[in-house]
């Protein structure tokens, strides 16, 4: 995905500058690229109770990670669960304890080129995108948290969690073992005010955009906006600070500063950026590193990232419908790349090094409405039915990639009335990339180099509880223009090269928990 080595033919430059113009915006620009969603626990609110056992709904309430936005997972829903007593053994002295896996994999069956032109020295990968050719990655979660309202802080919680990814293109996941997450967090005034703060994968925090509220289904958003922003995301987390004001039983508004990811680093990929910047997660300063192969870049100008998030949420009844309506507004005061230049003048060359702009912003409007509900007599039955839902992103082109995001869902737990956890969805996204960016790629097409001004995806899936803390999820997932703006084709040196072409991906997902 990265540009030729011999730049002659797009304007004069430094041999210094030439040797870097290899690794331009397209080398990977987008984290995860051809329909790839994040991972996501359901919104138990939006789907069946923790556990109908009420050991463990008291256990879940009291060492489940809180603070999240959507659902943390239920201890019950683990393939150890209690045997031997050993979990409530840990809960009794204040101890939560839970392990998940997701084991993701995806091929293009298409006849289109499984690798590009270009070898990607970042990626040592010559690929485009997830699942251009055959991709598998699996992600490794241990999480412990420690149950602090025993010493009267109210409901407060410690909380610690790793994370392993490994996957056979890291322009999609980098390979890391890191921390996740390690964080504080408390109530006040009666609940009606939740104080958050540590290092944290915010996008648990924040948005909520997953289909369903689902952890492992393989229908979701491309999610690339609110990244590019830098909000920070799992396997990369960044330090946070959060407070949740309950306005009334449904209304809520939650405010945050948090460390923003890298937006503005050697490959413009902020989880590769920000995880080879700072592979510990601990470190506040990544303006200056040893990131080889361009030892002498840091990510200079990587600040602060302010977030707010306004919503409603009405969880399913017997009386009731779910609703889940929010709004966000993001802010983030660090140097980004500014695609207006010319290509002539660096508006292709990535880094610090490259043209920069201080200062973007964007906004977020999602809504989830169940609009039937095939089991509406109990409230352990009431989420059963079909649902809507709609997504809307923006953020400025001149120093965004992708700058319009807009996207459709239609889901239905339960489709079958005896399969509970079970969920089927059908989602269609349409995005817009930077128009500057395009313009730009457009001027390359000697060197076998296409700019796309749009991607559209749609997916159908089905997530299958297998047993407790078993899940599998098929999915079949087409993609135009995969890799976003940046599309290969034939070129001088090579006319018979093949167009990238279009994506048509089988998806299937293992998640197990202990």
């Amino acid at each position: 995905m990265s540009l030729p080595r011999d730049m002659a033919t797009v304007g004069p430059t430094t041999a210094w500058a030439a040797r870097r113009r290899r690794f331009l915006i397209p080398a990977g620009y987008v984290a995860r690229a051809a329909a790839i969603p994040l991972f996501f626990w359901r919104n138990v609110s939006a789907g069946e109770p923790p556990s109908s056992q009420p050991w463990f709904a008291e256990m879940d309430k009291v060492s489940g990670v809180k603070g999240w936005n959507i659902g943390f997972p239920s201890f019950g829903d683990t393939l150890t669960q209690d045997d031997g007593g050993w979990r409530s053994s840990l809960a009794s002295a204040g101890i939560g304890l839970i392990e998940y896996n997701s084991d993701r994999f995806q091929a293009n069956v298409l006849d289109t080129p499984r690798e590009g032109p270009r070898f990607n020295p970042f990626y040592e990968s010559a690929q485009n995108y997830w699942g251009q050719k055959p991709s598998f990655a699996n992600i490794s979660v241990p999480v412990l948290t420690y149950d602090l309202s025993r010493f009267g802080v109210p409901d407060g919680q410690l909380q610690l969690a790793g994370i392993g990814v490994y996957a056979t293109y890291e322009g999609y996941n980098p390979d890391t073992l890191a921390m996740n997450f390690l964080a504080y967090y408390q109530t006040c005034f009666d609940r009606r005010l939740e104080i958050k703060f540590g290092l944290l994968a915010n996008q648990n925090e924040f948005v909520g955009q997953s289909i369903g509220g689902n952890f492992v289904t393989t229908g979701g958003p491309a999610n690339t906006i609110i990244s590019l922003l830098g909000m920070s995301v799992s396997p990369v987390s960044t330090w946070s600070f959060r407070v949740t004001g309950h306005l009334s039983e449904n209304f809520y508004n939650e405010t945050a500063i948090m460390r923003s990811m890298v937006v503005n680093g050697p490959t413009g990929n902020p989880l590769f950026d920000t995880d080879e910047l700072n592979p510990t997660r601990l470190d506040w300063n990544v303006n200056t590193s040893s990131y080889s192969p361009t030892s002498e870049i840091g990510a200079p100008g990587t600040r602060e990232l302010f977030v707010d998030e306004f919503g409603y949420k009405q969880d399913a009844t017997a009386t009731s419908l779910y609703t889940w309506e929010r709004v966000g507004v993001m802010y983030n005061n660090s140097t980004f790349h500014d695609f207006t230049k010319s290509v002539a003048h660096g508006g292709l060359v990535q880094g610090p090094i490259g043209p920069t702009m201080d200062g973007n912003a964007g906004l977020y409007l999602l809504a989830d409405q169940q609009i039937w509900q095939s089991a509406p007599d109990s409230p352990n039955t009431a989420a059963r039915g079909l649902y809507l839902g709609a997504t809307f992103m923006y953020a400025r082109p001149e120093t965004t990639p992708i700058t319009q995001y807009y996207e459709g869902r239609l889901f239905m737990r339960d489709p079958f009335g005896s399969r509970p956890k079970d969920l089927a969805s059908l989602d269609y996204y349409y995005q817009v990339n930077s128009p500057y960016l395009v313009d730009n790629l457009n001027t390359l097409h000697a060197a076998g180099i296409y700019g796309k001004h749009e991607t559209w995806s749609t997916t159908v899936s089905y997530l299958a509880n297998l047993r407790p803390g078993v899940y599998l999820t098929l999915g079949l997932n087409y993609t135009a223009n995969p890799s976003q703006a940046f599309y290969f084709g034939p070129s001088q040196p090579n006319p018979s090269q093949r167009f990238e072409g279009n994506a048509l991906n089988f998806q299937v997902t293992l998640f197990t928990a202990f």
